[in-house]
């Protein structure tokens, strides 16, 4: 069984890099490729997959360009390799900041790491000014530069999720796909339609100003989404039924 699943990995990853090829990217397993590629289409950015450039560019203008952070929850994003000294390599290394109209800092979730929960934009200047304080307080000349999600919150902007309403129904979405595979209801694709329907007339039913009322609802419907793809021996009703599933990204709401 576990062989089996081990060679349709293999196909899939074969499959995938053929259909990289087609969009001129040469290896769809370069470290972190797969993560720009998920925040790039959330944002609508036209990925640049190239090591030495930024990791992407405005589609309509190339000048434009973005820097992508990411992490785990509970995790750090991280500039590599920048140079404290000598100063022209400090400056090459402010360089790769400076270059971007705007940076982007992405968090996933830990149990679902192809899933984003949020993304930052923050401003070129404000990644610098800290960038500088941590080189200046390292001890050596090369130094990985960090950032937390905290740091993040304080100094950047959320641009994703837009709104709470198509977290709400994405995660309504979910919930009820899940319900539909825990009683055997219906085929999964019949169920994922219906789910993305319900989902899209939820965020068009609710409005505004009934947002902040809403948040204990979003937190119990994503609760309950965490325990259909999680079950564990105190969910044991979960466990033998459920089946997992790769679902739409909740890029699929973006207003």
């Amino acid at each position: 069984m576990k062989r089996s699943i081990i060679r349709q990995i293999i196909k899939l990853v074969i499959q995938a890099q053929k259909l990289a090829h087609k969009i001129g990217i040469p290896n769809i397993l370069q470290p972190g490729l797969v993560k720009e590629i998920i925040v790039a289409d959330i944002l609508e950015h036209e990925l640049i997959h190239s090591k030495r450039d930024a990791d992407a560019c405005d589609p309509k203008d190339h000048k434009i360009k973005y820097e992508y952070l990411s992490c785990y929850e509970g995790g750090s994003g991280q500039l590599d390799r920048m140079f404290k000294s000598p100063a022209d390599k400090r400056d090459e290394s402010i360089g790769r900041i400076t270059r971007n109209t705007l940076i982007y800092f992405a968090i996933f979730f830990k149990q679902n790491p192809l899933m984003v929960k949020v993304i930052y934009e923050i401003d070129p200047d404000v990644i610098v000014e800290e960038t500088e304080r941590q080189l200046d307080g390292s001890r050596n000349d090369i130094s990985h530069v960090g950032f937390s999600e905290g740091w993040a919150k304080q100094n950047g902007r959320i641009v994703y999720p837009k709104t709470t309403l198509c977290m709400l129904a994405y995660h309504f979405q979910n919930l009820l796909i899940g319900i539909a595979q825990v009683n055997k209801i219906g085929n999964g694709r019949t169920w994922n339609v219906a789910g993305k329907i319900t989902g899209l007339a939820l965020s068009f039913l609710f409005s505004a100003p009934l947002v902040f009322r809403q948040k204990k609802m979003w937190l119990t419907i994503q609760k309950y989404c965490y325990l259909f793809q999680n079950p564990s021996p105190y969910h044991s009703i979960f466990q033998m039924d459920l089946l997992k599933r790769t679902l739409p990204a909740p890029s699929d709401y973006k207003h």
